[in-house]
């Protein structure tokens, strides 16, 4: 059985410290409930802040439902019902395909079926191609998947958030500055149809929270940006010094390694979201 990666919202793990990217120039944000108190989320709701969306996230997963094809033909909306009953309060759907009918046709089912049932969905981008070869062809390829993307969802709940990448790795990792740009093309592209969803993203070397002070608030951020990071989650195992080996190295790891994020954060008018880290559970599964 494969196992299953938790994601911690930076509010439950961290303190005030983690506080999302404000544009250079303050704008009035809409006012929107801070936690959910219905059981469903509306379209054509109000915009979302980036310190309220921090606090609805909640306990939350990584789910590979339209990740790849045999993801799409297996899920089933009772996962989302189980899920709910379960106390996860979001999803990351994470997605590595071209935009075809098929799998639009599977991202409307999944991102419905979680909105219908109180669980937010943050669709998030694997963008393989760009992090292997950043060239400006295959920059080009994910601002056009982004804005489809965009087009697409614009009426839906502002529950739903985007997030640009999953993570930074192999050639984009040494480019810093070309992962600025494309985060400001494509933050600028879903501008033109989502003036107020929350975008995420992420530092390079897989979302590394050492990182952080590299990125560059794009242009048209418009008060709703958020920044996610995480850190390597894996184990137990007593040789390995990344990953964790018992409870208590685990939350020793979580503290120190959020420790960069709360330094870069501290004082600001900013908010991030923790990714990715193994709670008590997970560690007993896996032993």
């Amino acid at each position: 059985m494969k196992s299953i990666k938790l994601r911690l919202s930076a509010l439950s793990m961290l303190t005030a410290a983690a506080l999302a990217f404000s544009p250079m120039i303050p704008q009035t944000v809409p006012a929107a409930p801070v936690t959910s108190t219905v059981s469903s989320f509306q379209s054509q709701d109000e915009a979302i802040t980036p310190a309220q969306y921090q606090s609805m996230l909640g306990h939350g997963m990584d789910v590979d439902w339209s990740k790849t094809s045999e993801g799409r033909a297996n899920y089933q909306p009772q996962t989302v019902i189980d899920f709910v009953e379960a106390g996860i309060k979001h999803v990351r759907i994470r997605v590595k395909d071209d935009l075809t009918p098929d799998v639009l046709a599977s991202l409307d089912r999944q991102i419905d079926d979680c909105l219908s049932h109180g669980l937010i969905p943050v669709l998030a981008y694997q963008a393989d191609a760009f992090t292997n070869d950043p060239s400006e062809r295959n920059l080009e390829h994910v601002v056009a998947w982004w804005s489809t993307i965009a087009a697409r969802y614009q009426d839906k709940s502002h529950a739903l958030s985007f997030d640009l990448l999953i993570e930074c790795t192999d050639a984009l990792n040494q480019q810093p500055d070309r992962l600025n740009e494309m985060i400001e093309r494509v933050t600028a592209a879903i501008r033109q149809t989502n003036p107020d969803r929350i975008i995420m993203m992420s530092p390079r070397l897989r979302s590394n929270p050492a990182y952080l002070s590299e990125l560059r608030v794009p242009s048209q951020a418009n008060g709703y940006l958020m920044a996610e990071w995480h850190f390597y989650a894996a184990g137990p195992s007593k040789t390995n010094e990344k990953k964790w080996d018992d409870r208590n190295h685990s939350r020793k790891a979580a503290g120190s390694r959020s420790n960069p994020a709360c330094t870069r954060l501290t004082g600001t008018d900013r908010h991030s979201h923790l990714g990715r880290c193994l709670d008590d559970r997970q560690l007993q599964r896996r032993r």
